[in-house]
């Protein structure tokens, strides 16, 4: 039901035209992209906060983490639909991958909260029923496009300006569709402009792992020293 009205409000938003049907509870639905699907009065939401297609799960594990914000030690980071917000270009189609439409619940639905100190962030994921790859599970490239920009937003906060070089992960169990999943990524050592990261995806509720690896990333030149080794 949950992925049904989904559909449904994605088939009657302004980002999309569709041509739908429902047939023995089974939703078919094709979607064209609509040329002009620029929303500017939504260019700067915060889409890092709860809306109402976020399940229990997570809703209980983000009350968790705001708790922990109060101390100082952990922040939960802003997340608009643009990399930089100080990019203010109104008439500039670009839109961060995974903030690639305004309909709640329909493909990422993720929060961010990290740790300086630890040079540590953890995210929390629900995947929405546009990331399908296996029926009723998301895409391995929908999981990979969010772990990388998961651990690249830690690397970026703690270390400044960085790209991706290597990426090494272990894909150990499949995620569903409108599950809570958390996601772990954290800085293990830091040689010159190289920095090495640690990555895990465990299910929301449970210990029970999904994605384990590790990641490079290489500081950009000009961006001053790397922060320690």
């Amino acid at each position: 039901m949950m992925r049904l009205g989904i559909l449904n409000r994605l088939c009657r938003s302004a980002v999309f035209c569709s041509d739908w049907t429902v047939r023995d509870g089974v939703t078919t639905t094709m979607l064209t992209l609509v040329r002009n699907h620029h929303v500017p009065s939504d260019r700067f939401k915060d889409y890092g906060i709860p809306n109402a297609s976020w399940n229990p799960d997570m809703m209980a594990l983000y009350r968790r983490y705001m708790a922990w914000t109060e101390d100082g030690s952990w922040k939960r980071l802003p997340s608009y639909n643009r990399a930089l917000r100080q990019d203010r270009d109104p008439e500039s189609p670009n839109r961060l991958f995974t903030r690639n439409t305004d309909v709640e619940g329909s493909c990422f639905e993720y929060a961010m909260f990290l740790n300086a100190s630890e040079r540590r962030i953890l995210c929390i994921f629900q995947p929405g029923p546009l990331l399908e790859g296996p029926p009723c599970h998301t895409h391995g490239g929908a999981i990979f496009t969010l772990l990388d920009g998961v651990a690249g937003t830690c690397a970026y906060a703690t270390m400044g300006p960085v790209l991706t070089a290597n990426v090494n992960v272990n894909f150990q169990s499949p995620v569903p569709l409108g599950s809570t999943v958390l996601i772990e990524a954290r800085i293990e050592r830091v040689v010159d402009r190289k920095i090495f990261m640690s990555c895990l995806i465990t299910s929301g509720i449970s210990p029970k792992v999904h994605v384990d690896g590790s990641m490079l990333f290489i500081k950009c030149l000009g961006s001053g020293p790397a922060n320690g080794k």
